[in-house]
């Protein structure tokens, strides 16, 4: 494990790793529009003391969790402080890449924020990228059912269809 920058990995070519920009996706369009600005300046703060993984391919860094750091990663207007906090990262292989650590991240900031999300539209998302293997190896289903998700985000079913639909796009 090493501590890098905010600065340096601004400098340093960061993309998605391919396996979990889906994810990245969601979190981009579904989650992070609807957290406040103070919740998400905390959940910066937080994030950033948590370890990072990254694939490392020749000159490019692919960023494997910490959807957050993305987003600050990205921001041309990063304040000073904030460009000056180290990251605690690991550099890991390809094959290392864990998907179910990915999800498990995502489904914790669903969770933490469901009172505030359209969690219908987020597990439409969900069912449309985790395949039939992955259904099978994290839940013993071919579907990401709706208890399931209710489960994880601990809310009742009822909760999940008192909800109302938006369009998802």
């Amino acid at each position: 494990m090493k501590i890098i920058t905010v600065a340096k990995l601004k400098k340093d070519t960061v993309l998605i790793f391919p396996s979990a920009v889906n994810l990245f996706l969601i979190y981009s369009h579904h989650i992070r529009p609807f957290i406040d600005t103070h919740t998400l300046i905390i959940e910066r703060n937080a994030k950033k003391s948590k370890y990072t993984l990254f694939v490392k391919d020749k000159k490019k860094l692919f960023l494997v969790n910490n959807f957050e750091l993305y987003h600050i990663i990205k921001d041309p207007d990063t304040d000073q402080k904030t460009l000056k906090k180290g990251i605690e990262i690991i550099n890991i292989t390809e094959n290392q890449f864990d998907f179910k650590m990915v999800f498990d991240e995502l489904i914790e900031i669903i969770a933490q924020h469901k009172n505030n999300l359209n969690v219908k539209a987020i597990h439409n998302h969900l069912k449309k990228i985790l395949t039939k293997e992955i259904n099978r190896w994290f839940f013993n289903k071919n579907i990401f059912t709706i208890p399931k998700f209710c489960q994880l985000i601990n809310i009742t079913e009822s909760t999940y269809h008192k909800i109302r639909s938006t369009s998802i796009s």
